[in-house]
């Protein structure tokens, strides 16, 4: 369960150029799409340093066919891409 279930989680995804496009906050707030297709899903954190500076922390994932074909094979769907 938990993160071996998610497949492994390789450290070289740690410092990985973003992605240019149209991103979804994965936040607490609703999100609308934006017009443009969606490149990413993602996450921040702001993380406080003891110096009392606050660093801000992205995660992302990439929306490509692979990323959707998991998706569809975990929740036992059949996906359409138009």
């Amino acid at each position: 369960s938990g993160l071996e279930a998610a497949g492994s989680v390789e450290a070289e995804g740690v410092g990985a150029e973003a992605p240019r496009g149209a991103w979804i906050d994965c936040g607490a707030e609703i999100a609308v799409a934006p017009e443009e297709p969606i490149v990413a899903l993602a996450s921040q954190a702001l993380v406080a340093n003891p110096d009392g500076s606050v660093s801000v922390f992205t995660a992302f994932r990439v929306v490509d066919r692979n990323f959707l074909a998991s998706v569809a094979v975990a929740a036992d769907a059949d996906l359409i891409l138009q």
